[in-house]
């Protein structure tokens, strides 16, 4: 379900609650979707390498010039 760039259509219903709904996600949000979906055992959605690479990256943007140490030490 990786590889491709852009955004990704996902439809879902729960059936129980008469609820159906459509979400356009972008690569990262549908790849986060996937690998959690997989955690948790949902069958039919699984996040590739691709995917987590995606990931990957999307963490390091976030934790660029984040001073992790000193939160860290403070914490200690």
């Amino acid at each position: 379900m990786g590889g491709a760039m852009g955004a990704r259509e996902m439809r879902y219903s729960l059936p129980g609650l008469s609820l159906e709904r459509r979400a356009v996600l972008s690569d990262v949000e549908y790849a986060c979707v996937a690998y959690l979906a997989g955690r948790a055992g949902v069958s039919g959605l699984r996040a590739d390498d691709s995917d987590r690479a995606r990931i990957d990256a999307a963490l390091m943007r976030l934790a660029a010039g984040l001073r992790l140490s000193e939160i860290d030490a403070d914490n200690s």
